[in-house]
């Protein structure tokens, strides 16, 4: 158990969780991907979303009764 809290304290392990996390946001913040978007686009949000474990979004489309997104915003007027 003291290993895991050394862990904790360590500062490379702080920097390493922060900067996942801050890809993690950046990576949700995309647009999700339409069909005025080009292939290279739909390519890089489906591995983008799949490197930071938003395997929901990645996925969508491709499982069954998956057609939209879960989080797809209403378009605006």
């Amino acid at each position: 158990m003291n290993d895991f809290i050394k862990l904790l304290g360590d500062w490379h392990f702080l920097v390493l969780v922060g900067g996942y996390y801050t890809f993690a946001a950046a990576v949700g913040a995309l647009p999700i991907p339409d069909a005025a978007s080009s292939k290279f686009y739909g390519w890089a949000f489906k591995f983008l979303n799949t490197l930071a474990a938003n395997l929901s979004r990645a996925a969508a489309g491709k499982i069954p009764g998956t057609d939209a997104l879960p989080a797809a915003p209403a378009p605006k007027p």
